[in-house]
């Protein structure tokens, strides 16, 4: 048997401690990144209930930087540019405002594809890229935006939501 070192055992001691303070420095980064999107997320839905649609886009925005795969984030981002696009004067600004909308819904989707808010949330917001389509090109008779397919997928998710079957009866209408 060799004999016993204390200074090697007291070196493999200290390295070992040094291997768990790293590892508990990269895990609480971690999770620091995430209490920090949520704080923003969080401020975000309390300014977002009062109406102060800019001020939480600005926070959602901050969320979603520090948490990027979260869906809820982006449901609520897409409910931002949803809101901001219905206040804006010009169509042109409305446009853009729908397409963030729909892609931040879409994003939403992605992550979480049974969530049937983010299809309807898609589905409203092709709605009203459908009218502005109209309305900024009067000389075409169709509109390359089609929001039954989101309407559909959004009653398939939730059969029995009454809000997503009387939306689509009045798109459809």
């Amino acid at each position: 048997m060799p004999p016993n070192n204390p200074q090697s055992s007291y070196a493999l001691r200290y390295a070992l401690c040094a291997l768990l303070l790293l590892l508990s420095a990269f895990a609480m980064a971690h999770l620091s990144l995430r209490l920090m999107g949520q704080a923003h997320y969080h401020s975000a839905r309390d300014v977002l209930r009062n109406g102060y649609f800019g001020l939480a886009k600005a926070q959602l925005e901050k969320a979603e930087h520090e948490q990027p795969d979260d869906h809820e984030i982006h449901k609520a981002l897409g409910r931002v540019h949803f809101e901001l696009g219905a206040l804006k004067p010009n169509a042109e600004g409305a446009s853009v405002l729908a397409r963030k909308s729909r892609e931040s819904y879409r994003k939403a989707a992605a992550i979480n594809p049974l969530d049937a808010e983010a299809a309807y949330g898609i589905a409203r917001a092709e709605v009203r890229l459908a009218d502005l389509y109209r309305y900024l090109h009067p000389e075409s008779k169709d509109t390359p935006h089609n929001p039954s397919t989101y309407f559909e997928e959004a009653i398939r998710l939730r059969p029995n939501g009454i809000l997503y079957r009387y939306a689509y009866a009045r798109y459809l209408f």
